[in-house]
């Protein structure tokens, strides 16, 4: 295992599971930790227990449960600069590798009776009555309640008809005191197979076995609960770092340099410019649309919505920093799924880079997994809504041609056309991108309303000779 720091921050470690554990009104502040008990005296809504200590109490109530990874990260110096001149430092955090950390599972417990209890991890099963369209799609990973419509499953009946038993944890656990009860966890079923998932954190009544003496067994269930985040060994823990380069004049399009921090064997990497990541969890999304690729993904969100994802590409061929930790992925030239170069509707518009890892068993093949979603992940968190620059081409206006004759002066509430003499033909004012904002007729061109950026000014003489010119709004 390398050297990294390893994070034992508690708002750190849940980053992604206390956003969505908060929608279902539980409490997620824990520190990582290596497996044991940990108390703590606090109390909060809980979820029902069937079983029930002989006043007619529950033994255990659950008010969380949790399945998270270890993270370590890297800092370095990138090549973008700060407002003084220095280098910009960059922080990339990731999951450790499996055989190094194991994730870290269990829940916060409640105890008002002292009991044996055997814990077990469950995932939902392929198909079961109450489930949602989202159940084999990218939501259905990345929003693990949304299955459900959050009605969380408290049952037995709902286990058995629900539920798929991945794990039992062998030992016995005498619990006592309300607190934390963590265990480790190698990510695989009982029989060895990788899982990448939602998961429900169950625990039973430890029964004697009359067939083992000495032994016990999973008895009455006493309590479940919901991990707040899917089970995802290659999880991305904070947001790939973009830098973009709009080029000089003349520059056709924009390129971007992509940093990524992994250490797990990786087959391939995705890059997705998109105008929002809402569609990647859509009904067009599911586990075999995605064990496709980056690309099959992006043509499963423009089904969803046309136009919501822009450009795609494989990265490849990464320079290596920080002895091959930091990949430094490029993407020369971004081209659209139209083969044109993507151009914002202006200065002040923000496209998402999404990230899509495809896992690698270490023999060049992709790792399939219980549910049927090869393991990887999708990184297409709001962090990564940056702001897309204008590509260099637009800056050829700067230099009008020698026939333009026509003068354009900017004042504080727009342009004045040919202010010297009294134009009297039409003008149309469009993004830089060439979309139609407004138009009209005489010297006058309003600027009130538009944001900060960069704009073409097409006017036509009574003659009908147009010219176009770039104008900025500051």
């Amino acid at each position: 295992m390398r050297t990294n720091e390893i994070f034992k921050s508690k708002m750190i470690v849940l980053l992604t599971a206390v956003a969505i554990l908060s929608v279902i009104g539980c409490d997620a502040v824990f520190a990582q930790r290596s497996p044991g008990f940990y108390p703590d005296g606090t109390s909060s809504k809980t979820t029902k227990s069937l079983f029930r200590a002989s006043n007619g109490t529950s033994a255990i109530e659950m008010t969380m449960a949790y399945a998270v990874s270890w993270l370590t990260d890297v800092s370095y110096p990138g090549e973008a600069v700060d407002k003084d001149g220095n280098k910009v430092i960059h922080t990339l955090s990731y999951a450790l590798p499996l055989d190094a950390q194991p994730f870290d599972v269990g829940a916060k417990i409640i105890v008002n009776n002292p009991v044996k209890v055997m814990y077990s991890l469950y995932m939902y099963k392929d198909s079961f009555d109450g489930a949602t369209a989202s159940l084999h799609t990218i939501q259905g990973i990345e929003e693990c309640t949304s299955v459900t419509n959050f009605n969380m499953l408290t049952t037995q009946v709902d286990i058995d008809g629900k539920l798929n038993k991945v794990y039992q944890f062998p030992d016995v656990y005498e619990e006592t005191q309300s607190g934390y009860r963590d265990l480790a966890w190698d990510g695989k079923t009982s029989s060895g197979q990788q899982v990448r998932g939602c998961m429900y954190f169950v625990a039973n009544e430890a029964v004697a076995d009359p067939n083992n003496p000495g032994k016990f067994k999973a008895g009455n269930l006493i309590a479940m609960f919901p991990t707040g985040s899917a089970v995802e060994k290659y999880r991305l823990a904070s947001r790939p770092v973009l830098e973009y380069n709009a080029g000089p004049a003349g520059t056709k399009a924009v390129s971007a340099k992509i940093y990524l921090a992994y250490e797990m064997p990786v087959r391939r990497v995705w890059a997705i410019l998109a105008k929002a990541n809402c569609t990647v969890g859509s009904e067009y999304i599911t586990y075999d649309v995605a064990n496709l690729g980056g690309k099959d993904i992006a043509a499963g969100m423009n089904k969803k919505q046309p136009g919501s994802a822009l450009a795609v590409t494989e990265l490849k061929n990464p320079v290596l920093d920080k002895d091959g930790l930091v990949k430094i992925f490029t993407w020369d030239s971004i081209t659209g799924l139209n083969g044109l170069p993507v151009v914002p509707l202006d200065g002040n518009t923000k496209y998402q880079m999404i990230i899509v890892i495809e896992g690698d068993d270490g023999k060049g093949n992709p790792i399939p997994t219980l549910t049927g979603l090869n393991d990887g992940y999708i990184y297409d968190r709001n962090e990564n809504l940056l702001l897309f620059p204008v590509p260099g081409t637009m800056t050829d206006i700067e230099n009008p041609a020698a026939d333009n004759k026509t003068v354009i002066e900017t004042t504080q509430d727009g342009f004045i056309i040919d202010p010297k003499d009294n134009f009297n033909g039409e003008w149309m004012l469009t993004s830089s991108a060439g979309l139609k904002l407004t138009a009209g007729k005489g010297s006058f061109v309003s600027k009130s309303g538009l944001p900060k950026g960069i704009y073409l000014l097409t006017v036509s003489n009574p003659q009908g000779v147009k010219e176009t010119h770039k104008v900025v709004v500051r």
